[in-house]
């Protein structure tokens, strides 16, 4: 996610709320030179995970809609095609089409990694992680 002076402002009021910027970095999960780099505007994006960790903290202070693509927002039918699916996240209007995209894959990675974490049976756990990668698109798909 390309940090735009709005989620740097909004950043830096988040931060603002904790004692000092290292408390911040441990509440989102990131290293306190990442936080330092991204405050500075030596960094001029957030990676998706890292983005996905920090959106609830600087949500507040955006004064746009800005939101994960997955987000609840509109209704979207239980059934859905991919390629609907695809042009509905296009057409959301929240970031670039390649942002977009890789959101998506990353919330699909994560789904995946979650479902490996459960205490399940393994086949059961490949099953699923299969399906979550058959239905939800990859950024390939975007093209």
């Amino acid at each position: 996610m390309k940090i735009s002076p709005e989620i740097l402002d909004a950043l830096q009021k988040a931060v603002s709320r904790f004692p000092n910027r290292n408390q911040f970095a441990i509440k989102v999960g990131v290293p306190q030179h990442t936080l330092v780099r991204w405050l500075d505007g030596i960094s001029k994006s957030i990676s998706d995970t890292n983005y996905e960790k920090l959106f609830p903290l600087i949500k507040p202070y955006l004064k746009n809609d800005y939101r994960l693509p997955w987000e609840p927002g509109e209704y979207i039918p239980k059934r859905i095609s991919k390629k609907d699916f695809i042009e509905r996240i296009i057409e959301s209007g929240h970031g670039d089409k390649i942002e977009r995209a890789r959101s998506i894959d990353c919330f699909r990675r994560s789904l995946q990694n979650a479902v490996m974490n459960l205490d399940i049976s393994d086949d059961a756990k490949v099953k699923v992680y299969h399906l979550i990668g058959n239905h939800i698109p990859k950024p390939e798909e975007y093209q």
